[in-house]
């Protein structure tokens, strides 16, 4: 009996070595048709809950329809999705589910995993770029009017003054209501003017003078991005920026009104859980001290700060590429951290989204995400266990040293972000 009771523990021990499955991971589920009644297609769903759908999309012959996730969520609450497609793809169609576990740390707020992007497939932020991407005529003038390197990011000084970079918190159903107030009057309507949204009590606008705030809400599918926000009572009430705008978490991220791009404040941000995990997959969101004044795709907003000379300045929207190769990346003398944030660049690009002091650079998102809620800034111990230099709880990554940028950056066409070349 002892032996029995003995070799039972052993098996049960064993098993919790066993990895979890995807219903408690991260994970992709792939679902043929059920039936085609006339035009529609049917799906049968698994059994999932809907706040572990990340995001989903049907998927035939190489076209890819993003669903919006407040629909999908819907289905898999019912368990069917019945949906239009294309005569000649529906039998050969799949409907791709995205999935992650759903946590939630201390029952203050859940951040999604490295696996998790913002936006569509289609958008252009997550669309690489080809092998061979047709420049703008100016590339090389603009190249040269970009300071020789990147300005470097510091991280851990969300409690400062010196924190421009983007807070960002998903909403659950229990948290206070606010009414959305812009109190710019000189500017025009405010697209986001009156609306009710879900925010954490304990959320707070970055200290630095943008005091940018970013909402997701993953039950709508709407980010709202504020800028200059200047009042957030304790509990819900008026929730009172200067400016602000929204955009679809599962759409193009473009049309926003937070910065001077009109991108989503979503947009190319390197979140902590990407470093950790090596590996970034959509374009960066690019500062720059100023521009020439004009705009190209997929910027929707203003022109920001005009450079003095500006025909030779990058225009907002730019997409500006690291002309490397993974090969020649991976044999560079420089930290694993660098090599992720420079693949990206080399893959995906860097969009000109708002202007700023200094030369140009990059955005991390910022630590109040996490500090707000008493919790340690996610990237400060990243950058701690990565060896990154700093003190007093600041840490400063320099993504400039180790690279040859002058010669490597260059302007691609806006054409290849609209797939139109």
């Amino acid at each position: 009996m002892h032996r029995r009771i003995g070799l039972l523990t052993l098996i049960v021990a064993a098993l919790s070595l066993v990895p979890a499955s995807p219903d408690a991971e991260a994970g992709m589920r792939r679902v043929k048709p059920a039936r085609v009644v006339g035009k529609v297609v049917v799906y049968r769903l698994p059994h999932l809950k809907p706040a572990r759908v990340r995001r989903a999309r049907i998927q035939a012959r190489g076209v890819r329809r993003p669903i919006a996730l407040r629909r999908i969520r819907r289905a898999v609450r019912r368990g069917v999705l019945r949906t239009r497609i294309a005569r000649r793809e529906r039998r050969r169609s799949r409907l791709v589910l995205v999935t992650g576990a759903a946590h939630a740390q201390r029952g203050v707020c859940s951040w999604p995993d490295a696996c998790w992007r913002p936006y569509a497939d289609s958008s252009p932020f997550n669309r690489p770029l080809p092998p061979d991407p047709r420049l703008m005529p100016n590339s090389s003038a603009i190249v040269h009017s970009l300071a020789e390197r990147p300005d470097k990011v510091t991280v851990g000084n969300s409690a400062t003054s010196w924190d421009y970079s983007h807070p960002i918190y998903f909403s659950r159903p229990g948290d206070p209501e606010f009414t959305l107030h812009c109190y710019e009057s000189s500017w025009g309507r405010c697209a986001i003017e009156g609306m009710r949204v879900r925010v954490p009590d304990r959320a707070r606008a970055a200290r630095g003078e943008d005091a940018h705030m970013t909402i997701a809400d993953r039950e709508s599918g709407w980010e709202y991005d504020l800028y200059k926000v200047r009042s957030k009572p304790a509990g819900g009430g008026t929730l009172e920026f200067r400016w602000g705008g929204r955009t679809r978490i599962d759409g193009s991220g473009t049309g926003s009104g937070a910065t001077a791009s009109g991108f989503g404040n979503l947009a190319g941000i390197i979140r902590a859980q990407e470093l950790q995990a090596g590996e970034i997959r959509h374009a960066l969101f690019m500062l720059i001290q100023c521009s020439s004044g004009t705009t190209v795709y997929p910027a929707t907003g203003g022109a920001g700060s005009r450079c003095s000379g500006g025909a030779e300045a990058a225009p907002m929207g730019a997409r500006v590429q690291l002309d490397m190769s993974d090969a020649e990346i991976a044999s560079l003398d420089v930290p694993r951290w660098k090599k992720t944030i420079l693949r990206a660049m080399a893959q995906y690009g860097m969009y000109f989204g708002d202007t700023g002091s200094g030369g140009w650079g990059i955005q991390m998102e910022s630590g109040a995400t996490y500090t707000s809620f008493g919790l340690p800034d996610a990237l400060a111990s990243f950058a701690r266990a990565a060896g990154v230099p700093g003190e007093g709880g600041e840490h400063v990554f320099d993504i400039g040293a180790g690279v040859e940028w002058r010669s490597r950056l260059r302007i691609i066409d806006p054409c290849e972000s609209r797939g139109d070349c």
